[in-house]
């Protein structure tokens, strides 16, 4: 099996966890202190990896167009996880 089917196997299988342990964390708490609890500890995550292992002089590589596409890219994925949380606990 190729490596690429593997990685998308497991990706798979996180974004599916991703979900559920969301519902379960919201049980008790406000959806926004949830999506901000949460969006931080993935900047954090992210941030750390490209730091220790993307080449930090590939910033300047960033153009208009490409920041725009990532800043929709952000603004979908904020409305996915808008419309996600009204659809109302477990």
């Amino acid at each position: 099996m190729p490596t690429w089917v593997i990685y998308s196997l497991i990706s798979m299988l996180f974004a599916g966890l991703t979900a559920v342990v969301a519902k379960l964390g919201l049980k008790d708490i406000s959806s926004d202190l949830g999506l901000a609890v949460r969006t931080t500890v993935v900047f954090g995550l992210v941030l750390l990896n490209f730091l220790c292992f993307q080449n930090v002089r590939e910033v300047g590589q960033l153009d208009s167009r490409i920041v725009g596409f990532l800043a929709i890219s952000g603004l979908t994925t904020t409305l996915s996880w808008v419309f996600y949380r009204v659809g109302g606990p477990i």
